[in-house]
């Protein structure tokens, strides 16, 4: 399987940068249109550029990937979509963000909707907005829609984040406080020591929710973030907040009903005697349905 990557990996997004672990940690053939310079284990070497400096404090997706990137000159990629060489073509950005305009990525648009057929091709929009900026350029007709705050079906498929495989947690952490003290909470309401909101090392944040029966999290910007996971990842029970208000076009994948079931104990910083088994079905549901491998393989 040869996939054409199309991304400009110049800055940071949380959706393409999991669909592109993925492909590369299940094995595929990816052929890369640009660098992916912040997701090689040698990026901080390489740029100068501490992975701490990128959003989310480079923690999760960043500084993992080993392998060799194949990226050949624009006029060779050229001849390669005429020949139909790439099975699938992915494109892992069609949206602009604020003044971040350079996070859009449709390079090759032309030649890729004159060569290939509309089965095989994907535009992914992992923006916060409900804007569907997939509809303003038509990649509808050319490709597949994929939206991660999508609002109807009628344009666009729903797809949410995921987790490396390589974060979860192999063995269970003794719990010692009902929520992270050393973590501040998003949520209003639950507060923390906002001294102690700021990790540096990727370490001691996991261990900060291993440590804990619950974690803080609720719907940001979007109602997917990328802190769901983290918490699943580390085996801890997610709190939340305001869950059943989100819509049933968005965060199709992840577990709601579990979590609205244990939000019910998780609100009043209670351990209900059937803790362990909420969550091991939830670490086990996450190991199965929300890891990048698993994200990927939609694309198939």
């Amino acid at each position: 399987m040869k996939v054409l990557f199309v991304f400009s990996f110049s800055y940071n997004e949380y959706l393409a940068d999991c669909i592109y672990h993925g492909l590369i940690d299940s094995g595929v053939d990816v052929y890369e249109t640009h660098y992916p310079g912040y997701m090689m284990s040698d990026y901080e070497e390489q740029s100068g550029q501490e992975l701490r400096g990128l959003y989310g404090r480079g923690f999760t997706l960043y500084g993992r990937m080993n392998h060799k990137p194949q990226i050949d000159p624009p006029h060779v990629i050229i001849d390669k979509i005429r020949s139909k060489f790439y099975d699938v073509i992915i494109y892992g950005c069609v949206y602009t963000h604020f003044m971040i305009c350079d996070r859009q990525c449709l390079d090759y648009l032309d030649e890729v909707r004159s060569h290939y057929p509309r089965s095989k091709v994907h535009f992914v929009d992992g923006s916060d907005d409900i804007t569907h900026f997939s509809q303003e350029y038509n990649l509808d007709q050319y490709g597949i829609v994929w939206k991660r705050e999508l609002t109807d079906y009628v344009y666009g498929n729903p797809i949410s984040f995921a987790i490396p495989e390589g974060i979860l947690r192999t063995t269970s952490t003794k719990k010692e406080e009902i929520f992270p003290s050393k973590i501040k909470s998003p949520i209003p309401g639950f507060h923390s020591d906002p001294k102690k909101y700021t990790f540096d090392n990727e370490k001691e944040y996991y261990d900060a929710y291993a440590s804990a029966f619950y974690g803080f999290t609720c719907k940001k910007m979007g109602w997917d973030c990328m802190r769901h996971y983290e918490i699943l990842a580390n085996r801890t029970i997610p709190y939340f907040y305001d869950l059943e208000n989100c819509p049933g076009t968005i965060l199709t994948d992840f577990p709601k009903y579990m979590v609205l079931e244990t939000n019910k104990y998780s609100w009043k910083g209670q351990i209900p005697s059937d803790y362990e088994d909420y969550n091991e079905y939830l670490f086990s549901y996450t190991k199965k349905n929300l890891t990048t491998k698993k994200l990927v393989s939609r694309f198939f």
